[in-house]
């Protein structure tokens, strides 16, 4: 299937007029930005949440099976099911990240791992980009060893069950399905 457009290329970029910090939030800053459209000329107010880049793991053990974790997210007030995931730290790579939150989170290990993909969480709104790290073989060699304000669960779950559990809602995280929808892509080599 072949790319269709409108014509004329891509949009331009706006004329950012002025930027002004709002708050600081400990996780994510949020800045104010007037922008100018290049369309009409007409000013806009942009209300930004800025915070660090993240990672999220798509840990396979041996038996391929998923390593994921449970746990209570206080946005939504419910139990999720998702990748295990956090913030790159200052000087991490992607990789470096995502094995150290696969090691605190579920005390699961893997060598080998690899970057497989960047996805932007919300750029409607977010500065915050999510890359998705490969770790095959991992196995557990420790306790779980998570943040203070977390209270995980590891659950190994099958990959030829994972995408039901999607369809079926059980794992509703944007990062997780989007992280288990680039590594099937990669692995058959299909976009559908």
């Amino acid at each position: 299937m072949k790319e269709r457009s409108d014509g004329g290329g891509g949009p331009p970029a706006w004329e950012r007029i002025s930027s002004e910090p709002l708050g600081d939030f400990d996780m994510f800053r949020v800045r104010r930005d007037r922008a100018r459209s290049p369309r009409d000329g007409s000013v806009h107010e942009f209300n930004i949440a800025e915070s660090p880049d993240g990672v999220t793991l798509v840990a396979l053990t041996p038996e391929r099976e998923l390593v994921l974790v449970e746990q209570f997210r206080h946005p939504h007030r419910e139990v999720t099911l998702e990748t295990p995931s956090g913030i790159i730290d200052d000087g991490e790579s992607p990789v470096e990240a995502g094995l150290r939150e696969l090691r605190e989170e579920t005390g699961f290990e893997g060598e080998g791992a690899e970057v497989i993909g960047t996805v932007a969480l919300n750029p409607s709104w977010q500065t915050t980009r999510v890359h998705v790290v490969v770790a095959r073989d991992v196995r557990r060699e420790q306790a779980a060893d998570p943040d203070p304000g977390e209270d995980l669960r590891i659950r190994l779950v099958p990959l030829d069950e994972v995408r039901e559990r999607i369809l079926r809602g059980e794992i509703t995280s944007c990062v997780a399905v989007a992280a288990v929808a680039l590594f099937g892509w990669r692995e058959t080599g299909s976009g559908r």
